[in-house]
């Protein structure tokens, strides 16, 4: 604990304000980690389900058990398409968008922090340095006489220890953002997917939206075709 204490103090304050930075930047990064691997689906597998599930049945309203329950996005959002299917075509369309982006709003929940600190983080450090180094040239001034190899060396290390510590800090969340950006987008494309999927599989076969046990009363032209 000795070492650390004297490694920040050695940085002076803003080692302090890095520091900071960098437990708000892992809390962020295991919350998403968290979030990502709660929210895992093969995609194949599902649509297979998913399009056994639709040749089974005349009437696709009528949500199995397991859209019902749907915790994924992209179940979410068969869900509602599903659900949303006697709408017409504009309404349906902008009901899939707005789920759409509120889904991708919550997977992209706080990492504007981390985005924030990936790139504050070195101009933070740089700042500790700067100041460390106008500290040392004053102590220079101060001192009278020729100055020493050993207060010039320990001065301008001491005054690089934030510049190392920011970019250590900087370094991980950076990745860390463009890793989690990378799975947002695959999230938006496999939402993109399932929508295309529906769209082309209810396109195949005319659906309508029949009330239970009322399906022999109801003509072939009186079917009206609900997709994109």
């Amino acid at each position: 604990m000795f070492p650390f204490m004297e490694f920040m103090e050695k940085g002076g304050p803003i080692m302090w304000v890095i520091l900071l930075c960098s437990i708000i930047a892992f809390a962020i990064i295991m919350d998403r980690a968290l979030f990502f691997s709660l929210h895992r689906i093969n995609i194949n597998r599902f649509k297979e389900r998913l399009l056994s599930y639709l040749m089974r049945n005349k009437n696709p309203v009528s949500l199995p058990e397991n859209l019902t329950r749907a915790k994924h996005p992209v179940e979410r959002i068969a869900k509602l398409y599903l659900e949303h299917l006697d709408k017409e075509k504009e309404l349906r369309e902008e009901i899939l968008r707005r789920e759409g982006m509120a889904e991708l709003e919550k997977a992209e929940k706080r990492l504007w922090g981390l985005s924030i600190i990936a790139h504050i983080t070195p101009l933070l450090g740089l700042l500790g340095t700067v100041t460390g180094m106008i500290s040392l040239f004053h102590s220079i001034e101060m001192v009278q006489g020729q100055p020493t190899f050993h207060l010039l060396s320990g001065g301008i290390w001491e005054a690089l220890l934030t510049t190392a510590f920011g970019l250590s800090v900087a370094v991980p969340s950076l990745m860390a953002y463009h890793f989690f950006e990378k799975q947002i987008e695959n999230l938006s494309r496999q939402m993109m997917a399932i929508v295309s999927f529906l769209n082309e599989h209810l396109k195949e076969v005319p659906y309508a939206i029949i009330p239970e046990g009322e399906e022999d009363t109801v003509t072939n032209k009186e079917i009206k075709d609900y997709s994109f």
